[in-house]
């Protein structure tokens, strides 16, 4: 086991066995957040949502997770945390295939799985907290099209092609642009979450594609590439280009050439999830599906949105 995951999986075991401790002395619930990056800023205000509601139900929220997201690590952080018996573990299953089977065991093993903002579906968790796919790729269309107020040819950037959520959205964007005439999605590519393959792969798509004028970037870390490759090819007013994850670094983008910024709302998603997790943990019946608000930012609400938010 390399040192990085040992570290964390020793941190995750010594905050477990602590916890665990209280709980057989009759006090709190204890409640594992289970965070795919701790330290990423749209993770820290989910966090922050979380511990509100642990203040306000009475129960303790634990955070844990690895510095990075990268599902190996996650996995085995999952497992140790599966055997130490939370009263329930609130966590990121972003990728599916590979996650699956430490979340069916999870399951198995009694402790209610909560999903934060990636559903992976029936039977792989208790509930899902987050918007409904295939809505939001939807709205996101639709807002788009007020911006551009023409038919929008459309580009697709996914972090990954298979990914089973943003596949959704691309589906709910399709289905806005059937209502329009002239509309179409023309090119989908992945980015791997990069920002400098963000800006290669769409440079490249604006020259396969003179007709594009508009990008969805279904993809939480692009947002700096896009608006580097409408400020370097003088697109803007050209294509109009979203982006997603409210970070000051992607919210920034607004004023350097994007038109707009998904905010995902980490802050209502995890403080909905802490709910569900705690109420699961008790034993109450709880939706299967619990639907946040997002919502676009652009520089009609940015000052608004900053403010909320706390960013300068």
């Amino acid at each position: 086991m390399k040192k990085g995951i040992a570290f964390w999986m020793a941190t995750l075991l010594c905050a477990l066995i602590l916890l665990g401790g209280a709980a057989s002395a009759g006090e709190k619930k204890e409640v594992l957040f289970l965070s795919p990056n701790v330290g990423e800023e749209v993770w820290l205000l989910a966090r922050y949502g979380a511990e509100k509601a642990a203040d306000e139900l009475g129960f303790t929220l634990t955070w844990q997770g690895p510095d990075v997201a990268e599902t190996t690590k996650y996995n085995e952080m999952f497992e140790t945390a599966i055997s130490l018996k939370p009263a329930a573990i609130i966590c990121h299953p972003w990728a599916k295939d590979a996650m699956a089977p430490i979340l069916k065991r999870g399951l198995e093993a009694g402790v209610p799985i909560i999903a934060c903002l990636s559903d992976p579906g029936d039977g792989l968790r208790t509930a899902y907290v987050g918007p409904d796919a295939e809505q939001l790729g939807y709205m996101q269309a639709e807002e788009m099209y007020k911006i551009v107020n023409a038919p929008l040819v459309a580009g697709v950037l996914l972090h990954d092609l298979s990914s089973e959520h943003a596949q959704l959205q691309v589906t709910g964007a399709k289905r806005f642009l059937e209502t329009v005439p002239g509309s179409s999605v023309i090119d989908i590519q992945a980015n791997g979450g990069d920002q400098v393959k963000t800006f290669d792969v769409f440079s490249a798509m604006v020259k396969a594609n003179p007709e594009m004028n508009v990008l969805f970037n279904f993809d939480g870390s692009g947002a700096p590439g896009l608006g580097k490759v409408i400020q370097e090819m003088n697109l803007e007013g050209k294509i109009y280009a979203l982006g997603h994850v409210e970070t000051k670094q992607n919210i920034d983008t607004i004023n350097q050439g994007v038109a707009a910024i998904l905010n995902w709302n980490f802050f209502g998603a995890g403080y909905e999830s802490a709910i569900a997790a705690f109420r699961a943990a008790n034993g109450e019946d709880i939706d299967s599906i619990i639907t946040t608000e997002a919502y676009l930012i652009t520089k009609d609400n940015l000052e608004q949105v900053k403010s909320e938010l706390g960013i300068e």
